[in-house]
């Protein structure tokens, strides 16, 4: 039964429109697996790294011995930002367009 549902859900995905992620087109329901992985192993090396820098001061770490992991800390979310631009953009590719006002004209 389980599979039954799969199929239909493949079967409707495989109808969705195509995107184009850095270049690279794909489908959508692959932009949005891809996307919403990474997000998810960012936010949870994220979280690791939050947690080892909540620990420093307790032990007495100078900034130089942090100095690194902080820059790293950075530069992981600077890329789960640009993560979730990816995922906007995605929004906005596959939304249908605003339909055209067509305009009559007064007699």
């Amino acid at each position: 039964m389980m599979s039954e549902h799969k199929d239909e859900l493949d079967s409707v995905c495989s109808n969705m429109s195509m995107v184009s992620i850095g270049g690279e087109e794909m489908s959508a329901e692959q932009a949005v697996d891809e996307a919403v992985k990474a997000t998810q192993d960012g936010l949870n090396n994220l979280h690791v790294g939050l947690r080892n820098i909540l620990t420093y001061d307790e032990r007495g770490m100078t900034f130089d011995e942090t100095k690194d992991d902080y820059d790293k800390l950075y530069a992981l979310i600077a890329e789960l930002m640009d993560l979730i631009k990816t995922a906007k953009s995605i929004v906005k590719q596959v939304q249908p367009r605003k339909p055209r006002q067509t305009t009559t004209k007064a007699k």
